[in-house]
């Protein structure tokens, strides 16, 4: 059974559980010269996705800071082991739902641009690579945006 949860990261076994779950799907190799993601616990609003009262995956959002009324979906993984099955997309309508409640008119990101995993959910998902006035990320991200 899978259930998506909001959660609060100020909790101590939260905290450690993304923790553990983004060692496992950040893992340095993939990244070879690129720096791991920023992680901010601190701020925003997190979910986490269960299966089988485990959890599996995690995604955040915050208000974009370099986008006008917009939430930044700031970090999205699903671990290894539980990938191919949509969780991502699932998470990330999670993410759509509170934007909107939040009155924000769409919902921006980046990946790394060969994060092709990443790039085909967010296009399933409805999402499309644009320019933003002012970059926020390196070199070598692939920004993306839907409105909402």
């Amino acid at each position: 059974m899978i259930s998506i949860r909001r959660v609060d990261t100020a909790d101590p076994i939260v905290r450690h559980g993304i923790d553990l779950m983004i060692s496992e799907c950040f893992v340095p190799s993939d990244w070879t010269d690129l720096k791991l993601p920023r992680v901010r616990r601190d701020y925003g609003a997190w979910w986490v996705a269960y299966v089988d009262k485990k959890p599996v995956g995690f995604v955040s959002v915050v208000g974009a800071s370099k986008v006008p009324n917009a939430g930044y979906l700031h970090l999205v993984g699903v671990v290894p082991s539980a990938r191919g099955h949509g969780l991502q997309k699932r998470m990330t309508k999670k993410v759509e739902e509170y934007a909107r409640e939040k009155g924000w008119k769409r919902v921006v990101s980046d990946t790394v641009n060969t994060n092709v995993a990443s790039m085909r959910s967010f296009i399933a998902c409805g999402f499309r690579p644009f320019t933003p006035d002012e970059k926020w990320a390196a070199t070598y991200a692939v920004y993306w945006t839907k409105s909402l």
